[in-house]
């Protein structure tokens, strides 16, 4: 006689079929945490991405645009070359130009008498309609 193994079918016992409904249970419960935290993962990850994302589009920007605005110490002097205007000089890099005065810049400076485009169109809109109100009159 020849002693020989063959895979031959087995009918579990209620005591095999509880073993492996629990063992069932564990790979469950692992796979669950396994899930959950695959999904933190994900989450901090693709967080992650978009950051470096913003970071690559924010620096592609800058390179297509060749410049942004900066915050940068500037000395302004008011009514200078002349009434209404002011010069502005650039404390970093020296560099000066001129522009007109705003409304609120003429306020803080008690200078209302200079005038300025906006005034000269509020003046001829109050001119234009005295006039339509006279001609209905």
């Amino acid at each position: 006689m020849i002693k020989k193994t063959l895979s031959l079918r087995h009918e579990f016992s209620e005591s095999e079929i509880n073993d492996i409904a629990h063992t069932l249970t564990d790979c469950l419960q692992h796979k669950g945490k396994v899930v959950v935290e695959k999904q933190a993962a994900n989450k901090k990850l693709n967080a992650e991405i978009k950051y470096w994302d913003k970071q690559i589009d924010n620096n592609s920007e800058l390179i297509s645009e060749g410049f942004e605005y900066r915050d940068v110490a500037c000395a302004v002097t008011y009514n200078h070359p002349v009434a209404g205007q002011k010069t502005i000089q650039r404390l970093d890099t020296m560099d000066e130009w001129q522009e007109p005065m705003t409304i609120d810049e003429f306020d803080l400076f008690n200078n209302m008498n200079v005038p300025t485009q906006e005034t000269e169109y509020e003046e001829a809109e109050v001119l234009m309609l005295s006039e339509k109100i006279n001609e209905e009159e």
